[in-house]
């Protein structure tokens, strides 16, 4: 079975809001983060239990994991 990605709304505009920030000052790191989050992403498509669980206490948060944005340079 292909797993899908979905970006919610919120989610999605807080990528563009950060590329837009970025793209203010130098806007080859912003298309280098927006396709670092993007492979990041696909990555994680691939391996889904990748990053390091968390506990938090909603219920609904249960499995949630942390990962990073992969391959994007410190400017």
């Amino acid at each position: 079975m292909k797993r899908r990605l979905l970006i919610s709304p919120r989610a999605n505009q807080d990528i563009d809001e950060q590329f837009a920030y970025l793209a203010e000052e130098n806007f080859a790191t912003a298309v280098q983060f927006y396709d670092a989050a993007f492979q990041t992403f696909d990555d994680l498509l691939l391996r889904p239990f990748k990053g390091s669980s968390r506990e938090f206490a909603h219920p609904e948060l249960a499995d949630l994991r942390l990962w990073f944005v992969q391959g994007l340079k410190n400017v």
